[in-house]
């Protein structure tokens, strides 16, 4: 069987290629489980929508357990503390139209939207084409977990250390 330089495909596939081996995608290994005290997280019920932590009382510490799990989970694809850009697109900008919209229950909506579509990502992952863009956590992190890390995305960013 031959192939066909010219064909688009075969220049995709070189594209790819060229992708990878420049790191614009990310290649991180399978799902590892972060370490992390799950005890300080309010329970809630799996797959519960919209983000259920969103307006708790103990968001502070929701927010830091979040953070902890993001860069020990999401930070090799998505960048530390989601402030800097690593080869896959920055979570924090999930859902943030939804801040411009005025009427309040077409924002409503857009923010149950947004949040459905985060952690069905993060639990199922994202395959192209056959290609795994991002694996899937569901057998990794809890509906905790996924919550908290939603949570510290929404929330603002860290102030950056100065040495």
């Amino acid at each position: 069987m031959s192939v066909n330089a010219s064909h688009p495909l075969s220049r995709c596939g070189a594209l790819l290629m060229t992708a990878i081996m420049s790191g614009l995608v990310c290649a991180a290994p399978g799902p590892v489980l972060p370490f992390f005290d799950a005890t300080t997280l309010p329970a809630v019920a799996a797959g519960s929508e919209p983000n259920p932590y969103r307006n708790h009382e103990a968001r502070a510490r929701i927010v830091e357990v979040g953070r902890t799990v993001y860069n020990q989970s999401c930070a090799v694809c998505h960048g530390a503390d989601a402030t800097r850009m690593g080869p896959a697109p920055s979570l924090r900008a999930v859902g943030r139209f939804c801040l411009r919209i005025t009427e309040t229950s077409l924002k409503s909506r857009c923010v149950a939207d947004a949040d459905h579509y985060f952690y069905k990502s993060v639990m199922e992952g994202k395959v192209k084409l056959g290609v795994t863009h991002m694996p899937a956590w569901r057998d990794v992190l809890s509906s905790e977990a996924v919550w908290a890390v939603r949570t510290f995305l929404e929330a603002p960013p860290p102030a950056e250390q100065k040495p």
